[in-house]
């Protein structure tokens, strides 16, 4: 009768996931007419607390990378690179949708950006959605047809050199 009661015991101990192993882990084993089951309650307990206590870090960390990213978007803002800005911006929401300064600037520089491009012209700003989408060759013509149209487009200019300069052009 001693043997069936260490194989099951035994089995319960396997059951236990490898990284609880290291945690203090204080079980009392209570055998009754029911059987095994107050064990199996108190594993499946443990193991739903060691989930929610990885859950809290990871959300922990994807809330300081968000809280940075954050911080480098609104330095890019600052800076002018509203682009930019507004990428890290998108990163940071990504990472934690709570970050609510990074929701109000990342609204503010798309906004400024839309401003922005609107005032330019019609070309350069289909110029910019390509770009946005990697369709870099479209995002070329579109802003040598704005040039065309309007060479006192100086926006339209820089941009240009800038994705040429990055193309090795």
């Amino acid at each position: 009768m001693k043997y069936p009661f260490f194989i099951i015991l035994t089995a319960l101990a396997l059951m236990v996931p490898f990284s609880a192993w290291g945690d203090e882990v204080h079980m009392n084993v209570h055998v009754d007419q029911s059987g095994m089951a107050d064990e199996i309650i108190k594993l499946d307990e443990h193991a739903v607390k060691m989930r929610e206590e990885a859950r809290q870090r990871l959300e922990q960390e994807l809330s300081e990378l968000s809280t940075e990213a954050y911080r480098v978007g609104a330095l890019y803002y600052k800076a002018g690179e509203i682009e930019t800005a507004v990428a890290y911006l998108q990163k940071a929401v990504f990472l934690d949708e709570a970050n609510q300064q990074a929701h109000e600037l990342l609204i503010k520089a798309s906004n400024k950006r839309d401003a922005e491009e609107q005032q330019i012209g019609a070309h350069y700003h289909q110029a910019m959605e390509y770009y946005r989408q990697g369709m870099v060759q479209k995002a070329v013509d579109e802003l040598v047809v704005e040039i065309q149209k309007n060479p006192e487009n100086e926006a339209a200019r820089i941009k240009l050199n800038e994705i040429e300069a990055r193309q090795g052009n």
